[in-house]
């Protein structure tokens, strides 16, 4: 980006101001909700504390699902991911802690790279984003890879692994029905079935399944809830063939999402991977050019 631009032989430079001002917001915007998050958001890492449980369990030979009285220790993502952190686990837990947030890390600035040249998207979703990071939830890692793949031929693995760890992104494959793409769409659900059945073997019956919703209508009206995710998916169906398909799919997985939280924001994002963005990653509506 650049932010200030001279003029050889007019004497005229010119300041982008908007980007200037919207950057610096992002960064004071983030600094702050860290702040908060240090105050009352949580410990730092919990999640990765809880899929570290997880394999701690299976190397036990214990059911993976379990209920062990504290919902900050639930195992709640597909059986993969446990078993891959389980070869980790015979290594110091205080290095892998730190190696998985730096990794967590890295798949939200990825994420948010299409999104580099569009200040007012990464003023709204950045610092909401990186609740992720501070809780060492799996969501950047798996947003970065919808992030890449939903424009490349291995598209669907990305979302059948999303699907697989959160249900909900399944509904990313609406563009590809309205398409006709059967293809992308069998591969995306054979993945995602794939990696997930191997819960119904794990005690998946110990599930939290009444875990908080959080900010979803679930927690104000289960009736609201569905209507509004019915009305999601009927609009990603109406768009579905439209430039703006991926942000009505994507805004469906955030309607259907029954524990919905701040960082769910981020499958937004995918709404700047469509293929026709002219090769720059992001779609030519989405540069701004102030």
């Amino acid at each position: 980006m650049q932010a200030l631009r001279a003029h050889a032989g007019r004497g005229e430079v010119r300041v982008d101001v908007f980007r200037l001002i919207a950057l610096t917001a992002l960064g004071c915007f983030a600094v702050f909700y860290l702040w908060v998050i240090l105050l009352g958001g949580g410990p730092p890492g919990g999640d990765f504390d809880r899929a570290w449980a997880g394999a701690l369990r299976l190397r036990a030979g214990e059911a993976l699902y379990t209920n062990v009285g504290d919902v900050r220790q639930f195992y709640t993502w597909a059986p993969w991911l446990a078993w891959l952190y389980l070869p980790f686990t015979y290594l110091p837990k205080a290095p892998m802690a730190v190696a998985w947030f730096v990794a967590c890390l890295v798949g939200w600035a990825v994420s948010l790279w299409p999104a580099r040249r569009s200040p007012g998207v990464l003023l709204l979703i950045g610092p909401l984003t990186f609740f992720a990071v501070w809780s060492a939830n799996v969501q950047p890692l798996m947003t970065a890879a919808l992030v890449l793949g939903v424009p490349r031929r291995w598209g669907p693995l990305a979302v059948g692994a999303a699907a697989s760890l959160k249900v909900s992104p399944i509904l990313l494959v609406l563009p590809w029905v309205m398409a006709r793409d059967w293809m992308k769409v069998a591969m995306a659900l054979a993945v995602s079935l794939i990696l997930g059945v191997p819960a119904l073997f794990s005690g998946i019956e110990h599930y939290p399944f009444d875990l908080d919703p959080e900010l979803s209508l679930r927690g104000v009206s289960p009736i609201l809830f569905a209507a509004v995710g019915a009305a999601a998916v009927l609009l990603a169906i109406t768009l579905g063939k439209g430039r703006f398909r991926w942000w009505a799919a994507a805004l469906s997985v955030i309607a259907s999402r029954p524990s919905l939280v701040l960082y769910d924001v981020g499958y937004l994002l995918v709404g700047l991977s469509d293929s026709g963005s002219a090769g720059r990653g992001e779609p030519a509506h989405w540069r701004y050019r102030v």
